[in-house]
């Protein structure tokens, strides 16, 4: 074979597999969003739980003026009393079945409702804090000495009330009313004990609550987990493989920036995952006065104080109504008064954007590695906090590889607050331009030489060589070179060529 040829098809395939190895595929700039906010779906007792308690009078006459039915306090979790402003139930209706054997007028039943729209409505049926009271007019009139079968129905927003054992028949009599029986003659009439009659629980309802993803100075949780875990596509699903994703983005974009965005809605409580009872912004109406009309509890404050001092136990959802807090869409300007504006003032020269006193940090692997556990570097924009991966990493103290792996993610803020999104921007960088045509051709004229007096070519080089080889090796072997501190050694780059040609020529000798 043609030793020309021979050294052409090897420094052909050299500059193939260089170019291959320079060669380099585009990529488009591309970005991904992952929603913070985890929606769990609730199972709710939104209609009124209804009961009927009943109750006997007996001697009954025309002097009976009134009933009065007390109420025991409305217990909650939160308060170690009853509350002594809020029955356990609201009256809806009273039937009084009037029985009386002395008279001829006998079996008169008495519908009354405390419906305003009803056509039975008696405005004579009142409640002051927790005690309900029906005044006769003249019902009574012609009786004297009347049996009263008197029926209460009643309603309740209190989950727990239509159970059996809250009401008293388990023989703990509290959560029923007490009933007196008032006269202006001289007979008082004398009452049975109350009895339940009839329970029911208020239809319910399946509603969606969404949360918002919470941080604060510590206690964080770890954005991967918390991705891959928590239903934040809907309720029920959640990402998959986000590290593995993120990772990949990292390895083979040029840019990579995450971008944290603040929550999308007003915000309200809840404590200990008590879905029916909410706190907001607001003080008007707060306390348990309301709580029967809309469920809303009172202000951020009262939460807190209804947990005991432990804000830890509340819980952040979004809102539409209107006690919900509109603060944590958008940072404020801590700093600067909100009138400083610097189009209305000669108030110049300042960052009137700044949100100075807000401070966030990006935590990367703090169980790997504690150089990247203390890193500030972001911008802000008034609803973002944004982080440059690769400045983050600049400043990263260690050589370990698998340490600087997106292994896991905290975010750290200086204040509590909640945040709705998360984006991570990739920015591709310019692709390199890489052929080898000039080279190929290059190569293809050495291989089409003429074969000519190939053998002889053959055997002067093999002469050649031979004696090149023999004299070479005699110096380079006698050459001393140290070995440098680091890389490869250099005395081994000056002994190969050497080797390489003494080889071929003893080979082909032997051949």
């Amino acid at each position: 074979m043609n030793m020309k040829k021979t050294i052409a098809a090897i420094a052909a395939g050299a500059v193939a597999v260089s170019a291959m190895a320079t060669t380099v595929s585009a990529l488009s700039d591309n970005s991904f969003a992952y929603s913070l906010v985890e929606k769990k779906e609730i199972t709710l007792n939104k209609g009124a739980n209804t009961a009927s308690f009943e109750f006997t009078v007996k001697q009954a006459d025309a002097d009976t003026t009134k009933l009065v039915f007390t109420s025991g306090g409305q217990w909650s979790d939160t308060l170690q009393a009853p509350d002594p402003t809020k029955p356990f139930y609201t009256v809806k209706n009273v039937t009084i079945k009037v029985t009386d054997d002395t008279m001829a007028e006998q079996n008169k039943i008495f519908t009354y409702s405390t419906d305003k729209n009803a056509l039975n409505y008696n405005s004579k049926i009142t409640t002051a804090g927790l005690v309900t009271t029906l005044e006769f007019s003249n019902e009574l009139a012609n009786y004297t000495s009347a049996t009263l079968t008197v029926t209460v129905d009643v309603e309740t927003t209190w989950d727990h009330l239509y159970k059996e054992e809250a009401w008293g028949n388990t023989g703990v009599n509290a959560n029923l009313p007490t009933v007196t029986a008032e006269s202006t003659g001289n007979t008082a009439p004398t009452v049975t004990p109350v009895v339940t009659k009839a329970l029911s629980a208020g239809s319910e309802t399946k509603k969606i609550f969404e949360h918002p993803f919470k941080t604060s100075i510590k206690g964080n949780d770890d954005i991967m987990r918390y991705l891959n875990t928590a239903k934040v596509i809907d309720k029920d699903n959640s990402y998959v493989n986000v590290k593995a994703v993120l990772n990949d983005a990292i390895e083979n974009y040029e840019t990579v920036t995450f971008t944290f965005n603040t929550a999308t809605k007003n915000i309200a409580w809840i404590i200990n995952g008590d879905y029916n009872n909410i706190y907001g912004k607001s003080n008007t109406g707060s306390g348990w006065a309301t709580m029967a009309k809309d469920g809303f509890c009172g202000s951020y404050e009262d939460a807190v104080k209804a947990a005991n001092g432990n804000a830890d136990a509340l819980t952040a959802i979004y809102t539409t109504d209107w006690w919900g807090d509109s603060s944590y869409t958008s940072f404020t300007q801590h700093l600067y008064p909100t009138y400083y504006n610097p189009e209305n003032t000669t108030w110049t020269g300042f960052d009137w954007t700044g949100y100075n006193l807000f401070q966030g940090a990006l935590i990367i692997n703090e169980n790997m590695t504690m150089s990247l556990a203390e890193t500030d570097y972001f911008d802000w924009t008034a609803t973002s906090l944004s982080f440059d991966w690769d400045a983050i990493m600049d400043g990263a103290m260690t050589n370990n590889n698998y340490a600087t792996y997106l292994h896991n993610m905290k975010l750290a803020t200086s204040n509590t607050w909640y945040w709705d999104n998360m984006t991570v921007v990739l920015t591709a960088g310019a692709a390199d331009d890489a052929t080898s045509d000039a080279a190929t051709e290059g190569n293809e004229e050495v291989l089409d030489e003429e074969p000519a007096e190939d053998e002889v070519i053959e055997e002067e080089v093999e002469e050649e060589v031979e004696e090149e080889v023999e004299e070479e090796a005699e110096v380079e072997v006698e050459v001393e070179v140290e070995n440098p501190t680091t890389g490869n050694a250099s005395v081994a780059l000056a002994v190969i060529p050497v080797a390489l040609a003494a080889a071929a020529v003893v080979a082909k000798k032997r051949s």
